[in-house]
């Protein structure tokens, strides 16, 4: 290898080339220091693409955050809005559970049975949103970009669940309330007027005090008989000095009795619901004229009917 080499430039006005001697060292060096030199400026231009792409991603995703940031301002105005909206539903239930409580209160004062104590339900559930999705997510919830968003979202879940609860707990009263007011009799089982009343009486067959457990209404023969409430049909045909005579159990230990009918439109075992047709006034057994003699029992022992009239004196169904 020659440690040398001739370089010739030709000119246009020179006749001879002119000649240079390059060492072999120097011109390795040049060579070293040109790739270098283009190795750098590829790496600058590399770098420069780079930094305008990230540059570019940045701005979009500058973008995507006031989007969400915007999005997460609407849904927690909403959530606000919802929270709100639950307020105003606990008070609404609030009032509800107090004319309920009223209305049974005024039911049971006049009828002297009182209401069954319900069952505290509250049911209380956790919320578990947030650790759930950081969970699922695999980071901490401390780490969340909306994590005041998932707050009050964990706040109004809450709200929601108590109120479900709440929800629960009153539908849960109503059925029982509901449940107790349809088996207390109310009004008369018949349209007619009150021809003798409860408690001790002359008898108009021996002249003598004698105890009347019920009141006798009179209406026209054939005058139909009401139930007064829900029950169950537990006598239904024959007794003596009543005629045709019917009993029905209610709830909560009340047994109401009706006798005297000229037809008994319901059997024993038979469901009956408050204003269903279960007789007809009649004057079978030992009665003076056409009425119903009705009584009402309460854990065996007589109770003056006039106290389950109530509010009405007309059958439910009319």
């Amino acid at each position: 290898m020659p440690d040398k080499f001739l370089i010739m430039l030709f000119s246009q006005t020179a006749k001879t080339p002119y000649r240079v001697a390059v060492p072999r060292w120097l011109l390795k060096m040049g060579l070293g220091i040109s790739s270098l030199v283009l190795g750098v400026v590829v790496y600058l231009v590399c770098d420069y693409v780079s930094i305008r792409q990230l540059k570019t991603k940045y701005q979009v995703a500058l973008k995507e955050k006031d989007h969400l940031r915007s999005e997460a301002k609407h849904v927690s105005a909403h959530l606000e809005m919802a929270k709100d909206k639950l307020k105003k539903l606990d008070e609404h239930m609030s009032m509800l559970r107090d004319l309920t409580a009223l209305r049974v209160d005024e039911i049971s004062e006049k009828s002297g049975i009182g209401p069954l104590d319900p069952e505290e339900e509250m049911i209380q559930q956790e919320n578990t949103l947030a650790t759930a999705s950081s969970s699922a997510l695999g980071i901490s919830y401390e780490d969340f970009v909306f994590r005041p968003l998932m707050e009050k979202i964990g706040q109004v879940t809450h709200i929601t669940e108590q109120q479900s609860g709440a929800l629960k707990v009153l539908l849960l009263n109503l059925q029982r309330e509901r449940h107790l007011i349809f088996s207390i009799p109310v009004g008369k089982p018949v349209n007619g007027w009150i021809a003798s009343s409860y408690g001790k009486r002359i008898s108009p067959f021996t002249g003598k005090f004698a105890m009347h457990y019920g009141i006798d209404i009179a209406a026209p023969v054939g005058s139909p008989i009401y139930a007064p409430a829900d029950g169950v049909v537990i006598f239904a045909g024959i007794k003596s000095g009543f005629g045709r005579f019917l009993m029905i159990a209610h709830d909560h230990g009340i047994v109401t009795k009706y006798g005297h009918n000229a037809e008994l439109f319901v059997q024993t075992g038979e469901r009956v619901k408050r204003g269903d047709p279960i007789a007809a006034v009649g004057s079978t057994g030992r009665t003076t004229g056409p009425h119903l003699h009705y009584e009402i029992w309460v854990n065996g022992k007589p109770q003056n009917p006039k106290r389950f009239l109530l509010l009405t004196d007309m059958p439910w169904t009319l």
